[in-house]
């Protein structure tokens, strides 16, 4: 994978419960910065995204410190050795899409969480979507 930037945010910090939501997840709609085409985002429940820990290994496409400055995730503080260094979205493990526009291909990261945080009630909490830039 390519190394790249954060560039503009074309969609804010979100929560959602999934138990107000259809079966197969949430729908997040944004607007391409490029060509102004309506795109869509499906987060299904356990199936959406990958560990953000993906992008961050020592040769990954971003470096950690640039996702906490635009405020895309945020390093829990735990005195519990087990959960030291993990990071998060709002109170969920942060996880990562990658999206392409579907009219003109313009590269996008959702940078999302998701967990059940009661027994049965599930949520998504959504950092925001943001332009990727090639580096």
């Amino acid at each position: 994978m390519a190394r790249f930037t954060l560039g503009e945010r074309v969609l804010g910090e979100r929560e959602f419960s999934y138990a107000a939501f259809e079966n197969i997840g949430q729908k997040i709609e944004f607007k391409c910065s490029e060509c102004s085409c309506k795109n869509i985002v499906l987060l299904l429940i356990y199936r959406a995204g990958k560990p953000i820990s993906r992008l961050l290994c020592p040769a990954g496409p971003i470096a950690k410190s640039e996702l906490i400055n635009n405020r895309a995730i945020r390093e829990k503080i735990s005195k519990s050795k087990k959960n030291e260094g993990e990071l998060m979205v709002g109170f969920t493990s942060a996880r990562f899409e990658m999206v392409p526009c579907h009219n003109c291909q313009k590269s996008y990261i959702t940078i999302f969480g998701m967990d059940e945080v009661q027994m049965g009630r599930e949520i998504v909490e959504i950092s925001g979507i943001w332009e990727l830039v090639s580096l």
